[in-house]
């Protein structure tokens, strides 16, 4: 929980807003020092303010309230919008409902704040999209405590070794496979590529594929057997064109 004052202005993203009552909307915000909080903006869905709130803008907010769901008591606009378009705009709608599935409500991110900040502005002046949310992934399962260590076996205690294979283990890490059975498991790894990952390097396309897999493994237990929204939305309307 933040000691952060109620009250005072701080930065924030809209991740997701839906109706509430006559001309309110219920707004999930990633603020960057209160986390995940929900807030009742009232009258926000009045003709006068129909537009003021929108995905990839950030906002100087301040809300208030004892019970989980807040009151937003100010809004400012802190800077322009970011515009995505095509796979950037699908690039970030991810990004927004995984933020909604992996944090926890008023537990403070002010680093994950800071990656998705980043990230936003790498969206819209990058055609490097695959890269740039490998590493948003990876730095998001750090900032959470759930990246496991990809330099050491987590059996024998040695360093990982380029030249071998190595089996994902979701609660203990990566432990080395003595014969590989099949190319196609999903589960097990070159030591080569978890060097890159551990080093966020997705030069290749072999690591950008193997770390996609890799990031979907360790965000499972959070996710749990519901889909992302996002995913199967974007398959549905445009099959050529998926989360990257």
């Amino acid at each position: 929980m933040t000691d952060f004052k109620p009250g005072v202005l701080q930065r924030a993203f809209v991740l997701h807003t839906r109706p509430y009552q006559n001309t309110s909307l219920l707004v999930d915000f990633f603020t960057e020092h209160s986390g995940l909080v929900r807030c009742v903006a009232k009258g926000q869905r009045a003709k006068k303010n129909a537009s003021l709130l929108s995905q990839f803008c950030c906002y100087q907010i301040s809300f208030s309230g004892r019970s989980e769901l807040k009151t937003l008591t100010k809004l400012e606009m802190d800077e322009q919008r970011f515009v995505l378009e095509k796979k950037a705009l699908y690039c970030g709608l991810y990004v927004n409902e995984l933020l909604l599935r992996v944090l926890y409500k008023h537990d403070p991110h002010p680093e994950t704040f800071q990656y998705y900040y980043d990230l936003l502005k790498v969206l819209i002046n990058t055609s490097n999209l695959e890269s740039n949310l490998r590493n948003f992934e990876f730095l998001l399962l750090q900032d959470i405590g759930y990246l496991v260590d990809m330099r050491c076996d987590y059996v024998s205690g040695e360093k990982l070794l380029a030249e071998l294979h190595y089996r994902f283990d979701a609660e203990k890490g990566f432990t080395r496979v003595a014969y590989l059975n099949s190319d196609k498991d999903l589960y097990v790894f070159s030591g080569e590529v978890l060097l890159e990952i551990a080093e966020l390097r997705f030069d290749s396309e072999q690591s950008r594929k193997q770390a996609k897999i890799l990031s979907r493994l360790m965000f499972a237990p959070q996710l749990g057997n519901q889909p992302l929204r996002s995913n199967l939305m974007f398959q549905s309307i445009k099959p050529k064109v998926a989360i990257e």
